[in-house]
């Protein structure tokens, strides 16, 4: 997220990074069953903001952020689909 916050909110800044952040912290803390019933609203964006960074880090070659950012586009579709 740090990468999301370094390169894409400058250009689009809508949303808040503090709480962001506070979310962020508050998901990773939680039990894998409570993450499971973890908003999905919240989820989603957070799946967005991986996918938008993940173009952006240094540590992947250009093949593998476009994997990446897939993968995490097909969790928010699944994401979407099951709770429609």
């Amino acid at each position: 997220m740090a990468k999301y916050f370094e390169i894409v909110d400058p250009l689009y800044p809508i949303i808040n990074k503090r709480e962001m952040y506070v979310e962020y912290e508050h998901f990773w803390s939680l039990s894998f069953e409570d993450q499971c019933k973890y908003e999905p609203d919240l989820l989603a964006l957070q799946l967005v903001l991986y996918a938008f960074a993940t173009q952006y880090l240094e540590l992947l070659d250009p093949t593998e952020s476009v994997k990446t950012a897939e993968f995490y586009c097909e969790c928010l579709t699944s994401l979407v689909l099951s709770i429609c």
